[in-house]
This record gives C-alpha cells, structure tokens and sequence, in this order.
C-alpha cells in the first residue's frame, strides 16, 4: 500500500513500475493494495481500467471499510474515468446502507459524492 502509494506520488519517474502495479491491482489479497496500485496505474499510464477494475472488486466485494473508501475517493478524483463504477457505487451505498456497521458510515458518505460527482 505505501509503496503504490509512493509510486503514485512520483509520477512520470516511477512508469517503470506499472507492470508491477497492474498485477499488484488484479491479484493482491489486500483490499487496501489493489485500489492504490489500480489509481497508480491510472495516474502513471492513463489506463482507467486496471483502476475501474480494482475499485468495483473492493467496493462490492471487499471487507474493509477503510478501502471501500478509498475506492469511492478514488472514483472521485477520476471523475468522468469512473463513469464505469457508477452502478457499484449505487449498489455499494444501497447494500451498505442497510448492512454495514457503524464504521462503514463515512464509506457510505465519499460513495455518496463519488456517485453525485459522476452524475452532475
């Protein structure tokens, strides 16, 4: 995670790394990981794929909240890019609204304007 992260930060430089940020997206057993290394990947190499991919995976599936977050945070940012995870965002929100434990309420939150940002 902070390593993906660092990548992320370092911008063009850190290219080299993509590859390894793609399989780290796709494959990594950490919720956490696979959201920052897809945004990595989007921000070091345009490609909303790996990134719309790793969010949709954690915001419907995932288990940490935490990350759930970071995904919708992450769809935010990318704005338009994440036009893809508008239905995991509705879903995610719904879902969550009547399931999720008490720490889940910010994820629901940044979901919330993740999806309002989406669809101004």
């Amino acid at each position: 995670n902070n390593a993906a992260s660092a990548l992320r930060q370092l911008g063009p430089p850190a290219r080299s790394a993509v590859p390894a940020l793609r399989r780290l997206a796709r494959a990594d057993p950490s919720d956490r990981v696979r959201v920052v290394a897809g945004w990595a990947v989007w921000e070091l190499d345009g490609d909303a794929l790996e990134a719309v991919a790793a969010a949709a995976d954690v915001a419907q599936n995932g288990s940490d909240p935490a990350a759930r977050e970071l995904a919708f945070q992450m769809a935010r940012e990318m704005g338009p890019a994440a036009r893809p995870l508008a239905g995991y965002l509705r879903s995610a929100i719904r879902t969550h609204d009547r399931t999720a434990p008490p720490a889940d309420e910010h994820a629901r939150w940044v979901a919330r304007m993740a999806r309002d940002d989406l669809f101004r």
